[in-house]
């Protein structure tokens, strides 16, 4: 569970996650999101339209 979301959260460049060593690292768009409380699904839609990252 804590993997899928975290695979998730990699492809809306909001962490790189590293699978193979379990690393995770915070994005400044990661960071973002988090101090304003932005859904990971908006940061999605962003990503979709082309408007962030």
């Amino acid at each position: 569970m804590v993997t899928d979301v975290a695979v998730k959260l990699d492809q809306n460049q909001m962490i790189r996650f590293d699978s193979v060593n379990a690393f995770v690292h915070a994005t400044d768009l990661g960071r973002i999101a988090s101090n304003f409380y932005i859904k990971y699904e908006t940061i999605e839609m962003l990503n979709e339209t082309g408007k962030c990252g």
